[in-house]
């Protein structure tokens, strides 16, 4: 997420502030963190993600 991934995305964005002002290695334990109380939260609730403000969701039936 932190490396390999292109879009914008407000989890990307909040660990890039994390390792600018800690280490990488710290940002990327966070990153994982996040990412698995999100997936909890979906997993949960049945709803979904959308990173980006811009971005539309996209719902099937």
């Amino acid at each position: 997420m932190l490396t390999h991934f292109k879009d914008r995305d407000k989890v990307k964005s909040w660990s890039q502030a994390i390792a600018k002002r800690s280490c990488h290695r710290k940002a990327c334990v966070a990153v994982a963190r996040k990412l698995a109380v999100i997936m909890h939260a979906i997993w949960s609730d049945a709803t979904f993600y959308a990173g980006d403000a811009a971005a539309t969701p996209t719902h099937t039936s």
